[in-house]
């Protein structure tokens, strides 16, 4: 079975789903957190409309190896969840650990300056990005740090986007 995106040479979802759940009983009896960051193409919808899949595409795949390259542990893994959303996995991280890697994804980003003309904050692409951090433990489960990510990238959407957001319980 395939363990990577075809289009964007990253881990799949599925491969990120069983190494979510390695990384949380790898990590049980140390108790070292556990990170995990959400990250969104801030109006990707529109930018495939105005220039087409073709381009949609080449979008996806610069942001996938920026994600890449934005990564300084091999132990870190980025992978894209689905559509033009991406997750990064940081084992061992707080979350003041895990900000800093998402403000440093989202400033290789805007450096990119992949234009996008149709966004309503930016002329250029943006993401939004939601960070949590757990230790894990028999009491929570990995899809409990997934949902919070998932959340706080919700708040980032929600406050303007082009901004990182925080899970409020860590």
């Amino acid at each position: 079975m395939a363990i990577t995106d075809e289009l964007t040479g990253l881990y799949n979802r599925r491969y990120f789903t069983d190494h979510l759940d390695m990384g949380w009983r790898r990590g049980m009896p140390s108790r070292e957190p556990l990170a995990l960051i959400f990250l969104d193409i801030d109006y990707f919808k529109q930018y495939n409309d105005l220039y087409g899949h073709l381009v949609g595409d080449d979008c996806l795949k610069s942001i996938a190896t920026t994600l890449q390259q934005s990564l300084l542990r091999a132990t870190d893994m980025a992978t894209r969840y689905g559509g033009e959303e991406f997750c990064i996995l940081l084992p061992n991280t707080s979350l003041n650990g895990a900000l800093k890697v998402a403000a440093q994804v989202q400033a290789n980003i805007k450096r990119l300056q992949i234009p996008h003309a149709d966004s309503p904050i930016s002329s250029s692409i943006t993401i939004s990005a939601g960070v949590a951090s757990l230790a894990p433990t028999t009491e929570d489960s990995p899809s409990r740090l997934t949902s919070l990510a998932d959340r706080a990238l919700y708040k980032a959407k929600g406050r303007g986007r082009d901004q990182t957001v925080a899970s409020d319980t860590c």
